[in-house]
């Protein structure tokens, strides 16, 4: 057997060993489950007692939430607006015969500006400087 000849088997065996060194770490991993939160906090506003409340929620649950203070399903989620620094509460819409929801594009109330997110207190760059009026409990 020449150099040549034992060269390309030892590399051979070599890539065989390491395929398969790859696939048992690939497959002994594999039934591993990566632990996704099952609930989220929300710091919101009721619409009907107008008290703020910091709320667990459920992913399975969307917004309203019941609230602390009332017990109604009135509590959601407050926004920030990046143009005039204000939390809100966007104008409500009525969609089939469950709770009003958040409008599919929410623009904030007090200047018409659609550069919100959602309002996270430990975000720096969310500072408000007050807050728009709230919408109308119940929504029509």
């Amino acid at each position: 057997m020449g150099d040549a000849t034992r060269r390309n088997i030892v590399l051979g065996g070599s890539v065989i060993v390491i395929f398969a060194l790859a696939a048992y770490l690939y497959f002994s991993r594999a039934g591993a489950q990566a632990e996704l939160p099952q609930e989220y906090t929300i710091d919101g506003v009721c619409l009907v007692c107008q008290q703020e409340a910091r709320i667990t929620a459920s992913f399975d649950e969307p917004a309203p939430s019941a609230c602390p203070h009332c017990g109604e399903r009135a509590v959601y989620p407050w926004m920030y607006c990046f143009d005039c620094n204000k939390r809100f509460i966007p104008n409500l819409e009525r969609r089939g015969s469950g709770p009003p929801r958040y409008p599919i594009v929410p623009s904030c109330p007090a200047c018409g500006s659609r550069n919100v997110r959602q309002y996270v207190p430990e975000d720096p760059l969310q500072k408000p400087i007050g807050d728009a009026p709230l919408p109308k409990w119940p929504p029509k």
